[in-house]
């Protein structure tokens, strides 16, 4: 190492040798450049210091790695010590998975399953910077996850949802999902039909199971909304049922909604009436179980969200109208309403449901 070397590195650092020694509290961004006979390919090792975060890389010139010294300083001055633990290039998308799994709603056990499912999948395809990654690659992975259009559906809305994440918290400056088009899916076709429903409401069902198919099937409910909700808040004197905060899915539109009683719940109302505590007074594994079982002398295997679909088709068949509809459901976009149920509502008989 030359003398001007040693002489500029004691200048800025403080640390080269016995002079100039200085605290950290004195001098607390520091660095040295040292020689690792060890390591022959790369022998050259930059130790920098800052506020008590120590980086250590290695370089195959002593020039790299003196610029290695001088970038990190100008880095740590400009961004503070956080600069060093994130890259060059921004958060990495391992990191940001980190984060934003834990910052999106945790409540409803399928959207925890999904997380978990697209987190795995998405970290293992993509590595390095999260600001890196283009639309062309991101259209590629997602129409590589399946043939089926709704399952691609699922991969567009969680890496439609890390990236929103990621751009509202200022961790990247560009949204690269803002120009991947949405897959193509299909409208959903797990209803029920109405001598289904008549058939599973004459079974010997525990109370739970036959609050779920009232509530689900005559009002639109979620599963898991009824999970979290208590008999107060089915009021059979008003005929209401409020969906509160906490209850509701959060799916960044209404934290609660009013859903009026239908023609099969009014019939019903001395079921109804005078109940206490919790709707479903079980975890969410056990009670579907106990509603598979319930159910299976009609249904042989428990068609995905068919309580909620079912009432969407009849209800949009009999309004005609996908805003009272949306609106019952929770929904903000009615014209989602009109693109999913719009065909099965006009094939449906609706008649029949409601008369149930």
């Amino acid at each position: 190492m030359t003398f001007a070397k040693v002489a500029k590195m004691e200048q800025l650092s403080g640390t080269c040798g016995t002079k100039g020694q200085m605290t950290r509290n004195n001098k607390p961004v520091r660095y040295r450049i040292r020689r690792v006979e060890s390591k022959p390919q790369s022998p050259w090792c930059c130790d920098f210091f800052a506020h008590g975060k120590r980086v250590r890389k290695f370089f195959s010139s002593e020039e790299l790695a003196w610029g290695e010294g001088a970038r990190l300083t100008k880095l740590v001055e400009s961004k503070g010590t956080e600069g060093l633990t994130a890259p060059e290039g921004g958060i990495t998308v391992l990191a940001g998975l980190r984060v934003w799994a834990v910052d999106v709603d945790p409540r409803s056990d399928s959207h925890r399953q999904k997380v978990e499912i697209f987190t795995k999948a998405f970290g293992k395809a993509f590595r390095g910077a999260a600001a890196d990654i283009q639309p062309a690659a991101l259209r590629r992975w997602v129409k590589a996850r399946s043939d089926n259009g709704n399952t691609q559906a699922m991969y567009y809305r969680y890496a439609r949802s890390f990236f929103a994440y990621l751009k509202a918290n200022r961790l990247i400056a560009d949204d690269p999902m803002e120009a991947v088009p949405a897959p193509k899916t299909s409208p959903a076709r797990n209803i029920l039909t109405p001598d289904q429903m008549k058939a599973l409401l004459t079974l010997d069902l525990p109370d739970p199971v036959r609050a779920l198919l009232l509530l689900g099937g005559f009002a639109g409910l979620r599963t898991e909304e009824v999970l979290r909700m208590t008999w107060d808040n089915v009021d059979t004197k008003t005929g209401q049922i409020h969906v509160p905060p906490g209850a509701m899915k959060d799916s960044g539109g209404y934290d609660q909604r009013i859903v009026d009683f239908t023609e099969p719940l009014r019939r019903r109302l001395a079921w109804l009436k005078d109940r206490e505590g919790k709707i479903i007074p079980m975890a969410s594994e056990t009670f579907h179980s106990h509603k598979r079982r319930a159910c299976l002398p009609v249904l042989s295997a428990w068609p995905d969200n068919c309580l909620r679909h079912s009432f969407a088709t009849y209800h949009l068949a009999r309004a005609k109208s996908a805003s009272l509809t949306a609106f019952q459901m929770g929904h903000t976009s009615a014209a989602m309403v009109q693109r999913v149920y719009a065909v099965p509502a006009a094939r449906s008989n609706w008649q029949a449901w409601w008369a149930i």
